[in-house]
Parts: C-alpha cells; structure tokens; sequence
C-alpha cells in the first residue's frame, strides 16, 4: 500500500479555506466575505466566527488587513477593514489542497481494496458456508 506521508503543515480548518478561497480573487471586507462565503458553499459564518478567523490569520501571517476609508450613500466617510491574502496565505492553500488530495487518492485504494475482499468473499464463500 502507498504510504502517504506525514503533513509538516496542518491542514487548514473548513473556515479558514472558505476565507482564504474567499480572497484570492480580490482584497474583501468582512461583509463581503460572509456574503460571499454564503453564495459559494451555503455555509454561514457569523461576525464573530469570520473576525475571530480573520485575527488568527493575520497573526500566522496569511492575511494582511488594511482600513479605508470611503464615502456612504449621505457622502459621509465611512470606515471599512479590508483583508488581503498574503503569499503565504496562499501557499496555505496550496498544501492544504496538496494533503486533501493524497487523502482522497488514499481512500479511493482503500475503497478499490475493500471491493475487491468483497468481491473475492461472494465469489469464494468460506467453507462453512458449503456445509449448509
């Protein structure tokens, strides 16, 4: 069997790739994320699991984040934080696809094996069923 070897990175959680995901194509605000994560997977991620999230990776440096400042619908100025994905933040995301990728390919031979013992017992039934 095809040994897998052992991940020098941990794998990113669900929430972390869907925000990191979230942000390859462009730079987002916190709302934007949450609505963009909810349209992508479904899954809704409230303020306090995003901004939580967002903090953690900014500290192990995949995320950056920076304020603007922009005109609302009255023309005051309103603040707004933005997140940008690092280089490393993507590097994350590239190991994290790398390791879920050997683990599908992993239960996939798993699968092939466990059908073939299947096929091999209804094929060759042990011998005390012969004796029935």
């Amino acid at each position: 069997m095809p040994s897998v070897s052992h991940p020098t990175k941990k794998l990113l959680t669900e929430n972390e790739r869907l925000i990191l995901t979230s942000l390859l194509k462009e730079d987002q605000h916190g709302l934007g994320l949450i609505e963009e994560i909810y349209e992508r997977s479904g899954i809704f991620l409230s303020p306090g699991t995003l901004y939580t999230g967002l903090k953690r990776m900014n500290r192990n440096g995949w995320i950056t984040e920076s304020e603007h400042v922009l005109p609302d619908a009255d023309g005051n100025s309103m603040r707004r934080r933005y997140f940008t994905l690092t280089e490393e933040g993507r590097k994350m995301i590239i190991v994290t696809l790398q390791q879920l990728e050997a683990k599908a390919e992993e239960t996939r031979s798993l699968l092939a094996q466990a059908k073939d013992k299947h096929r091999l017992k209804l094929c060759h039934p042990p011998s005390s069923v012969n004796q029935i």
